[in-house]
């Protein structure tokens, strides 16, 4: 499997986009989990677990990151969020493959 170069060399620190996102301080896994009114699934420090239930909070920021960069980039040309700048995608929130 091919990954883009950017893949191997950059990363999203999930607790200070959700931070950002929310406008709350930066917080753990179960306490992001707590304010999105979501249950913890699974046992927490379990890696697979824990995987799933941060997949599960990215999965609620993205469609309002993608907005948010779709903003942006129409008042500032090539506005992104951090979270899009952090993986160099498009403002409309393309693909990761």
């Amino acid at each position: 499997m091919l990954f883009p170069e950017w893949f191997e060399t950059k990363h999203i620190n999930v607790k200070d986009e959700f931070g950002e996102w929310r406008g709350v301080k930066r917080c753990g896994m179960a306490k992001a989990l707590d304010h999105l009114g979501m249950p913890l699934v699974g046992t927490h420090h379990r890696g697979i677990d824990d995987a799933r239930n941060i997949a599960r909070i990215v999965q609620q920021m993205l469609p309002d990151l993608a907005d948010s960069a779709a903003e942006q980039r129409g008042a500032h040309r090539g506005g992104r969020s951090s979270l899009f700048r952090a993986y160099g995608c498009a403002a409309s929130g393309s693909s990761l493959r």
